[in-house]
């Protein structure tokens, strides 16, 4: 059995009720960095005051993560929410074609507390599908647990708006682009089940929903 050498108490927004002085070290609320000096915690993509209960400056993805307050801290709802970074990031490396293998792509993915997972994925439609297929990029992003089809788990790229495809898109007029643009679960083992989507190996997907908050903003990058 250990023995507790350094306790902090945080009302919910992570405003300190105390403050230990022993021990110095900067991992204090959410295991994230206090900065003495400014009073603020360093998460990553921004800073945070738990004084006012909102980051400093604006989500730098905008208004793409659905939310009209850039500066909200997990939804104004810390005792259910998380947001450790920021920011989630995920970042799609595709080794595979249009028609084979049915997932060649590995997609990385960092969420809440620093968390990591990498699994299996694809960033083609399936072969008989009329789109193209989205052109690689850097694209703002938000997850949540109706984020495909209002129904099931999903991370909506730009909110659902136009994303570059790599030709001509039949489904919006032969305009290089499309709509609606998800990161989901593969249908099956055989089938990705994408009309342009990028899919995650269906196995593997509750390994990545684990790790995201609900509403949680963040960037999805895809490498061909």
């Amino acid at each position: 059995m250990g023995n507790v050498v350094q306790k902090y108490d945080y009302d919910s927004f992570g405003n300190m009720s105390l403050k230990p002085h022993f021990i110095k070290q900067p991992f204090t609320f959410t295991g994230r960095e206090f900065d003495q000096e400014t009073g603020l915690y360093y998460y990553r993509a921004r800073y945070y005051d738990a004084k006012a209960g909102r980051f400093i400056t604006k989500d730098p993805i905008g208004f793409d993560g659905g939310d009209v307050n850039l500066y909200v801290y997990v939804g104004n709802n810390p005792v259910i929410n998380t947001d450790p970074s920021g920011l989630f990031e995920v970042n799609v490396i595709e080794f595979g074609t249009r028609n084979s293998p049915t997932y060649g792509a590995l997609v990385f993915v960092e969420g809440k507390c620093d968390q990591f997972v990498t699994v299996m994925g694809s960033s083609w439609p399936n072969p008989n599908n009329s789109n193209p297929g989205i052109a690689p990029g850097t694209y703002s992003a938000v997850y949540s647990a109706t984020g495909h089809r209002g129904r099931t788990n999903g991370i909506r790229l730009r909110n659902g708006g136009a994303i570059p495809t790599i030709g001509p898109n039949p489904e919006q007029n032969n305009n290089w682009f499309a709509t609606g643009i998800n990161i989901h679960c593969g249908y099956s083992e055989t089938s990705r089940g994408s009309a342009g989507c990028i899919t995650l190996r269906p196995f593997t997907c509750s390994e990545v929903w684990e790790i995201l908050t609900e509403g949680e903003t963040g960037t999805v990058t895809l490498k061909r």
